[in-house]
This record gives C-alpha cells, structure tokens and sequence, in this order.
C-alpha cells in the first residue's frame, strides 16, 4: 500500500473508503464508458458501499467480479479478469487520474479511488483478492485550502472522446497536434481562402473583357464565386474567433456522428509563461447539472449569450444553462432561480 493511501483497517479508514467509492460512483455516472472494465469498477464501487454498511469485508475475489458482470460464473475467473484487471491499472486508472482527483476536488471529497491487489500465496483457496482503495486528494488547491473559485458548476475533461477517421491521423493519442500538425489545420482554411479569392479574381478580370453579353453559364458561375467568397469570410472570422477565444466547437468533420459538445483549444500548459507553446487539442468537457443532475455538455451560445460558449443541460438545454471559463473550468447560472 503507497504512503498516500488510506488504512483501511480503523474506523476513519473505512469511512475514507466509503467517501472513495462514492467518489468513483459519482464519476462513473458521468464520465464512465462501455467495456467490462467500466462495469468492474462500478460494481466495486456499489458493493463496497454496501459491505461497509454491513461491516463485511471489502475485498473481492476474481469469481465475484465475474458473476458481477456476467451474470454467471465461468470456467477459468482468473484468466478472464486477468486481461481486464491489467487494462484498468495500466492504461485506464493512470489516464484519467488527474481527472479523478480533480473531481474529488470538486465534490469536496478528501480522498479519491484508486485500485489494489492481494496476490495469492498459492494453494486451493488461496485466491488473489481485488479491493478499493483511497487516496488522499494531495493537489496544490486542496493543501492550500483554496479548493476551485466559488461556482455554480465544475467541468472536467471527458476520458474518452470518438474522433472522425481523419482527425486520428491529424491528432494523437492524447488528442493532441503540435508543429507542423497544428499549423496544417490552422493554415488549410487560410490556404482555401486564397485559392477562392485569387479565382475570383482571375474570373473577374476575364469577364470584364468580354464583350458579348452574359450567358446563363457567365451568370451562374459568377454567383457560385460570390458564395464562395461569402463562404471564406465565414472561414476567416471563425478562425479569427478561434485565435482570439483560444477556443471553439470542433466542426464536424473532426468528430464522428454522435459524438456532442467536442471543442478544438489551442491549450497551454503553464498559461503565465510566455515562452511555453500552445498546443492544438480536441476536448470534451463535462460536468452534472446542479439543477437537475443531467450531463452539462458545452456549447454555443447563441441566440441569448452570441460569441459565448456555454454549459447546455442535456435534458433542459434553454433554461438550465451555465457560463464556461475554460481556464478555472467553473461557470455559473445564466437563468435566475
């Protein structure tokens, strides 16, 4: 057990446990996924909720967590948990870590959810056992007891975002592009821009010498050159807005069908050094309705808050509506209560 997790053996550590699971339950709730992984955890959770309530032990064994989600027990639980028990320690817990902890912040949690493992001595009936931990929340806002700045509603950054085929060759695994990644999706736009505008040109200056009147043909290109041209300013002031704002909605072609409230942020690690650069990232942010408990999922603003984007309840989306900063990841009510 690391120097930073709860003992659970006294009654503080119990209750610690306690507040650790219901942690991971609220979380889950909003940002957890599909998979057998997902469903393990989340049955740790409810379970070791429950056996604290009942004083029982809170460790599990492999033919538990398989019952738990397949309904049945198997012929071999420890080569089918295996797989999964390496994922959720390996790859799933260490990613979403710093989004744990930072919900636990927000939930005024002292402590977050975290997995261990006793392994077996060898031997029938000596089976590895599988239990939850708790970690004290050891953040800099929460030992300096300015936990986030009062607000009506927290975001965090989803786990798992569904990108479009050619957005995962543009961005990595974090979701993220930098040099000449970056500067290929901030310039493309500009590149189409000057590509139509220089047509336009081209076209005028032709028309303009002929001598013989328009033909239908003339007209009907001269008006697909003029849309076009209106196209590029829409083009040019949204990536203007995007410079400006550091922030967008993603279009569309950068997320797959389905796939809501997805923002492209040119982020910064350290915001007051002035040296660090910025990089290109998708990013979904989330949070729970303090209304209703739906999710809160970003959004544009208008008609009522125009050049805004804004926290949208997905179950009342024009009345339960909240302000976003992106830096604190705060907002507050935008209707009257």
């Amino acid at each position: 057990m690391s120097i930073n997790e709860i003992n659970v053996d006294v009654n503080i550590g119990r209750d610690a446990l306690k507040g650790a699971a219901s942690c991971l339950q609220e979380y889950l709730k909003l940002h957890g996924g599909s998979g057998r992984h997902y469903r393990v955890l989340a049955f740790m959770a409810s379970e070791t909720i429950k056996r604290i309530e009942q004083s029982k032990p809170t460790e599990f064994s492999n033919l538990d967590l398989q019952e738990a989600v397949l309904g049945r027990i198997g012929d071999d639980a420890s080569a089918w948990l295996s797989p999964i028990w390496r994922k959720i320690t390996t790859e799933l817990l260490p990613s979403i870590k710093d989004s744990l902890e930072g919900f636990a912040i927000t939930k005024d949690y002292t402590v977050y959810p975290w997995v261990g493992k006793t392994e077996s001595a060898g031997g029938s009936g000596n089976a590895a056992l599988y239990f939850l931990t708790a970690r004290e929340v050891t953040s800099e806002e929460r030992v300096s007891g300015e936990l986030l700045p009062t607000a009506d509603i927290h975001y965090l950054p989803a786990v798992k975002i569904t990108p479009s085929w050619w957005a995962k060759w543009l961005f990595d695994q974090n979701y993220s592009a930098n040099g000449w990644r970056k500067l290929l999706y901030i310039l493309t736009p500009m590149i189409w821009v000057i590509a139509i505008i220089l047509f336009a040109d081209i076209l005028w200056i032709l028309l303009s010498r002929v001598k013989s009147p328009l033909t239908p043909q003339d007209v009907i290109l001269l008006l697909t050159v003029i849309g076009a041209l209106f196209y590029c300013r829409y083009v040019f002031r949204r990536l203007w807005a995007f410079m400006e704002d550091r922030i967008m909605l993603a279009p569309d072609h950068l997320v797959s069908i389905g796939e809501f409230g997805v923002c492209v942020e040119l982020y910064k690690e350290d915001f007051k050094d002035k040296s660090s650069p910025r990089i290109l990232r998708l990013v979904k942010y989330l949070a729970e309705c303090p209304i209703c408990g739906a999710e809160v999922l970003i959004d544009k603003g208008e008609p009522d808050f125009p050049r805004r984007l804004i926290g949208r309840c997905q179950e009342s989306p024009m009345e339960h509506i909240f302000s976003f900063d992106r830096i604190t990841k705060t907002g507050n009510k935008l209707r009257k209560y």
